[in-house]
């Protein structure tokens, strides 16, 4: 019997490894002899930031570095900072070779205490939560079509975001960062953080084009002891390969921070008027195509037994694509307490959650709000409040598997006092999330024929029974009949015998 196979690759995502882990952070350390003494601890800030992701076999080797600020205030009023970096490394060993994989790690503090042991001894304890997931693209081949007139087939279509390739790019921003001539000069920094995102992804030709922003700002304390701050964009772009990709296809692209460094330098004329900025970024560009994926759900023959193998393939589609931005604003209530200036106010991302209700879903989450003021006995002070935000997200249809991890970033923060002097939090953020919808169905991908043992179609007609409720297709297989004869004999028009018949089996 001649026929022909048709296959169809199917690249579907998988995880071949999730696993957490816990690092402790334990420091105790003196402060330099250019730095003033301790009275008290204002604000203790981590940061941590992944410098290295290494996959081998099954292990997943992590490496990064967890920078400790502290803010306090030495006894005669001024303000200063000091730092501490920490280096930390984790090995994830998971049950399967992880080489190709595409790795993402999560990362959350989830205890902190600073305190100041002496004047100049500061005791830090920590611990830092590591979340690791390494994703695969595997390529599941199924049958989409055989070319028989032999052969009854039930056939369909998926349609699916089809995974085409992730890609991860690390590039080092360094800029040289003159401060405005309505700014006075640098003594040192108080705090400089940063935050990236994308602009811009295409794809042209084989490539793709990534367009973004540094955002940069620093806090610094002038020559004559009084505070200012400098916000500053950096631009930056790149080209990223991805094989396989095409115009057709689709991109998503974000980018992380592994590692932020700014210090004040003298400019020419011996001023302290200039940043130096290092600045190390990931780029991550994931491309994908959405498809109609021919497949065969059943099948048999009808002139030779038929042994078809089923497996269950699980299918991804892309319900809602999100890099959207929003003003968020919040009154801060002050603390027991006159405050007679406010020096800075920043903002930090917490944690973020997504539930889904039908066809629509809420973003919500948690902002830690913390506050640099000047108390009414002329003394610096600080204090910290949460801001709580929700994000609505309509669906065009509703959802049965959904699966989406947003990421939410800062990329503005600003205030302003209202009448009876409270700060009046102001901030812009950026929602970026994929959300997908998860379902698996059950498709050929082997078929065996035993051509050596023909069907035994000795009656040219059968009739059979049907009740209410049976499935035409199920009756012609059981029998081995063309479907498109049964239907047509028995004057059929339904996938089902919709009442209680006799039935006029065509054979063959």
């Amino acid at each position: 019997m001649d026929f022909k196979i048709t296959n169809f690759d199917v690249s579907t995502e998988q995880i071949y490894l999730e696993q957490t882990a816990e690092i402790p952070i334990d420091i105790d350390f003196t402060l330099s002899d250019y730095e003033g003494e301790i009275k008290k601890v204002l604000n203790c800030e981590i940061t941590p930031y992944i410098t290295s992701k290494q996959i081998s076999g099954s292990s997943l080797l992590v490496e990064g570095e967890a920078i400790l600020k502290v803010i306090y205030s030495a006894p005669n009023g001024e303000i200063f900072c000091t730092e501490q970096e920490v280096p930390f490394k984790k090995t994830f060993d998971g049950d399967k070779n992880l080489d190709g994989g595409y790795c993402e790690i999560f990362t959350a503090l989830l205890i902190h205490s600073c305190r100041a042991v002496t004047e100049r001894k500061i005791s830090i304890r920590s611990s830092l939560k590591l979340e690791a997931k390494v994703t695969v693209i595997e390529i599941n081949e199924i049958i989409s079509d055989v070319d028989s007139i032999f052969f009854e087939q039930l056939k369909g279509d998926a349609f699916a975001t089809i995974p085409l390739g992730k890609t991860q790019k690390t590039i080092i921003v360094d800029e040289e960062i003159n401060i405005p001539q309505n700014l006075p000069n640098a003594k040192r920094i108080i705090r400089a953080s940063g935050v990236s995102n994308i602009t811009d992804c295409k794809i042209v030709a084989d490539k793709t084009i990534v367009k973004g922003n540094l955002k940069v700002s620093v806090f610094y304390c002038t020559e004559e002891n009084e505070f200012a701050k400098y916000n500053v964009n950096i631009p930056f772009n790149q080209i990223i390969d991805i094989v396989g990709i095409s115009e057709l296809c689709e991109c998503d692209a974000t980018s992380h921070i592994c590692g932020l460094d700014i210090s004040a330098r003298n400019s020419d004329d011996d001023e302290s008027r200039k940043f130096i900025l290092i600045s190390k970024l990931e780029i991550s560009v994931f491309a994908r195509c959405s498809n109609k994926v021919p497949v065969i759900y059943d099948i048999y023959s009808t002139k030779h037994t038929t042994v078809p193998k089923c497996n269950e393939v699980k299918f991804s589609k892309l319900a809602k694509h999100i890099d959207e931005s929003f003003l968020c604003k919040k009154i801060l209530n002050l603390p027991n307490g006159e405050i007679d200036k406010i020096f800075d106010v920043w903002c930090k991302c917490g944690n973020s959650d997504i539930k889904y209700h039908n066809n629509s879903a809420v973003i919500s989450g948690n902002i830690l709000a913390s506050v640099l003021y000047e108390s009414s006995d002329g003394m610096p002070d600080f204090f910290e409040r949460i801001i709580e935000f929700e994000y609505p997200i309509n669906f065009d249809e509703e959802l049965t598997s959904p699966q989406c991890k947003p990421e939410i970033k800062i990329i503005d923060c600003d205030f302003s006092l209202t009448p009876s002097g409270e700060p009046e939090i102001k901030l812009e953020l950026l929602i970026h999330a994929a959300v997908y919808d998860s379902y698996k169905y059950s498709v050929i991908t082997e078929l065996t024929v035993d051509e050596e043992t023909p069907l035994n179609n000795s009656a040219s007609l059968i009739a059979y029974y049907a009740d209410k409720g049976e499935k035409v297709w199920d009756i012609a297989k059981s029998f081995s009949a063309k479907l498109n004869e049964l239907l047509k004999i028995n004057h059929l028009t339904e996938d089902t015998v919709t009442t209680p018949k006799m039935l006029l089996i065509p054979r063959i």
